[in-house]
């Protein structure tokens, strides 16, 4: 199974101080976190307080950040990738199902292989669907 990937281009500034942002890979705090999903939170899980291996990356991101041994990740953007009831989660899927097949171009760097989570940014990006930021979708099984 491949690896999903999200790319968000721009972060999202709260606090001028700390402002927001998903590690990316190819960032050193990817990298980290990854490690802590999969080594980390099995060898040390008490470094990881209140996290299991079925937490999500910007969980570990956010451990990783409160971490004061840890300098590498900065403060992640709050995500949510909707669920079956969330409004957004309606949205996604009618884009799936029908706006993406009947009107692709309205639907700029998506295809019906595109995931969930892709779609989801993608209206989150144009204002539509109600939708917020979503998580990233790491597979960690390859």
């Amino acid at each position: 199974q491949s690896q999903v990937e999200i790319h968000m281009e721009a972060d999202v500034v709260i606090d001028e101080e700390h402002p927001c942002h998903i590690a990316q890979k190819g960032d050193d705090c990817y990298a980290s976190v990854i490690d802590a999903m999969t080594n980390g939170i099995l060898e040390h899980p008490e470094k990881y307080p209140g996290l299991t291996s079925a937490s999500v990356f910007e969980e570990f991101q956010v451990a990783l950040f409160n971490d004061p041994a840890s300098t590498c990740c900065p403060r992640p953007c709050e995500c949510h990738t909707a669920g079956e009831g969330d409004r957004c989660w309606e949205h996604v899927i009618w884009a799936q199902q029908k706006g993406i097949p009947e009107k692709p171009d309205y639907y700029a760097g998506l295809n019906n292989d595109s995931s969930f989570e892709a779609v989801q940014a993608f209206l989150y990006k144009s204002g539509k669907g109600t939708c917020s930021l979503p998580c990233a979708a790491v597979d960690l099984s390859q």
